[in-house]
């Protein structure tokens, strides 16, 4: 993560040699490692083992210079790191084997991410990322499997969060909390061991950034394009001029207040602001509802 946070510094102090600095750290990475196909270094609990938190780190470092440079150079290194990375995301509902989880089969393995080699269990998202750098670079490549790839993970994370009116009770599997069922256990073992960071607090973090870095649903209004990354169904009802008559159903049981952003083609070749995706208008979807929404401007009709 070390170049991305460079080339922010670089911006921030009007420092170019950090910018030189993030750029030459980087491509020794990509050499050294992702065009190897092997990555290290983030957990601390595994330094020398192969991980996927050094791959996503790698992939926001990488997107994070494509935005600070402009340079496509950067977009291919950026989808050799999400290639890698999704090399360790669950890509199937394995069936349940160990403890963990109860009922431990109301629980999705697909989307879960292998922190590492030695762990056999699937961790709900990326620690301590929202994989939001893989939304940032479809926007610069158009590459829908990037945004598949991002949505499993969302949608795998949100099981293990209790909801907000039932009384904290995580539906079908009782009280339970994000650390009282933090992984998605695909194989017979699951490590039980102390942590300095807790899961808990791990994996609300991840559902924060989630939160507020992707939207619920996403738009292209000049190519038609809708992409729904939360538990709802959109589809294009009508093409207007520079926007998008979106029908968003929510087939679940719960209520849902969503998150809409909408751009065109233009704006996605640019880099995203920080704010753009928590100052998103939202739209309130009830349980087993259909609403009509334009995007934008936001104008909701039954």
């Amino acid at each position: 993560m070390a170049p991305a946070a460079l080339a922010y510094a670089a911006a921030f102090f009007k420092e170019p040699s950090y910018l030189q600095i993030a750029e030459e750290s980087a491509l020794h990475y990509f050499e050294r490692f992702v065009q190897v196909g092997l990555t290290c270094g983030g957990p601390g609990d595994a330094l020398q083992c192969p991980d996927s938190e050094s791959a996503a780190a790698l992939l926001e470092s990488f997107v994070t210079l494509y935005e600070a440079t402009r340079d496509r150079a950067w977009i291919a290194r950026a989808r050799a790191a999400a290639h890698l990375l999704a090399s360790w995301v669950i890509s199937y509902d394995a069936p349940a084997a160990g403890r963990g989880c109860a009922p431990p089969e109301s629980i999705r393995a697909t989307g879960a991410v292998f922190t590492d080699a030695q762990n056999r269990g699937g961790a709900p998202g990326y620690v301590l990322s929202s994989g939001a750098a893989l939304f940032r670079l479809y926007r610069a490549t158009g590459d829908v499997a990037l945004l598949e790839l991002l949505r499993d993970t969302a949608h795998n994370l949100a099981q293990y969060l209790p909801p907000a009116d039932d009384g904290g009770r995580a539906t079908g599997a009782g009280p339970r909390d994000s650390g009282g069922c933090a992984r998605a256990d695909s194989s017979n073992w699951l490590a039980d061991n102390g942590s300095v960071v807790p899961a808990a607090g791990l994996y609300d973090a991840i559902a924060l950034l989630t939160y507020t870095e992707l939207p619920s649903v996403y738009a292209q209004t000049d190519a038609g394009f809708v992409f729904a990354f939360d538990h709802v169904d959109a589809r294009v009802k009508e093409r207007l001029d520079g926007r998008l008559v979106v029908a968003l159903r929510n087939p679940t049981a719960t209520e849902a207040t969503l998150r809409l952003y909408a751009e065109s083609a233009d704006d996605a070749a640019l880099p995203l602001h920080a704010d753009a995706i928590l100052g998103a208008p939202t739209a309130v979807v009830p349980a087993g509802a259909t609403v009509e929404v334009t995007m934008p401007p936001l104008t909701a009709r039954r």
